[in-house]
């Protein structure tokens, strides 16, 4: 380099724009400068060079010199991908996953659960002739409040025992609470790059599963992963996955999916 011409040029306002191209990763920079006549050669040739000492925008892709009166102008544009057209960076993020750890508080209502039985949330009642007798077959796999007409004569799902009619016991108590509660459980968000829609299929968690991240950040217990989200960018595709952290999931809920 013949001059380090970055301290020569002055910055014009409106300087820097920057703007992404067709492709997520590559983001250009154009600056403008002012300098004055008397150093046109020297710029010329640091142009020319491809050395202008000026850095921290990417590579430098194009330049603009027009000589003016009393005072030339300089563009510079700088793009992320280098001139080579090489991306060590974007080839090394692909299919490499990034964690992020948060937290979270939240209520989950059982009923609105995949695997939601009326036992976790209802008293089954029995008339009194029942009392000490064992639960019907239908009390462990009933996932509403409708019970044959044959059975409708013996025993009725309550919501609580206020709602108990005379001469009927409680045969069997809820299973469960009202709600499954979350107070501030640790949340990490896995996201990873592919290239392709195929990749991503193979990369996705289709339904809510006890699954743990590639990085728990030292929470011991359980974690629960929700089905992946896949957004299309330019020519990539991201996948995002959250995953929410407990001292233990209820298998009830969250075990086998295939149950």
């Amino acid at each position: 380099m013949l001059v380090n011409i970055s301290g020569i040029l002055v910055e014009q306002p409106g300087s820097p724009r920057i703007s992404r191209g067709s492709n997520f990763y590559n983001v250009t920079t154009e600056r403008t400068y002012a300098f004055k006549n008397t150093y046109f050669y020297y710029v010329q040739k640091s142009l020319e060079s491809g050395d202008t000492g000026i850095d921290g925008d990417g590579y430098l892709a194009d330049y603009q010199l027009q000589h003016g009166i009393g005072y030339s102008y300089l563009t510079l544009v700088f793009s992320t991908i280098p001139p080579d057209g090489s991306l060590p960076a974007i080839n090394a993020m692909i299919n490499t996953p990034q964690y992020y750890l948060s937290k979270t508080q939240n209520n989950i209502p059982l009923s609105q659960l995949k695997k939601y039985r009326t036992k976790w949330d209802h008293l089954l009642a029995g008339i009194e002739s029942l009392a000490g007798t064992s639960a019907p077959s239908f009390w462990d796999s009933a996932t509403d409040t409708v019970i044959s007409s044959t059975d409708a004569k013996k025993y009725r799902w309550i919501d609580s025992a206020s709602q108990l009619p005379d001469g009927w016991v409680i045969i069997k108590d809820k299973t469960k609470t009202a709600e499954e509660k979350l107070n501030f459980a640790p949340v990490v968000r896995e996201e990873r790059w592919v290239r392709t829609l195929a990749d991503a299929v193979e990369s996705i968690i289709m339904e809510t599963q006890i699954l743990s991240p590639g990085v728990t950040y030292g929470f011991n217990g359980q974690w629960l992963a929700e089905p992946t989200e896949v957004s299309p960018e330019s020519d990539l595709f991201r996948l995002t996955t959250v995953y929410t952290g407990m001292t233990t999931w209820d298998e009830d809920i969250y075990g086998d999916q295939n149950a």
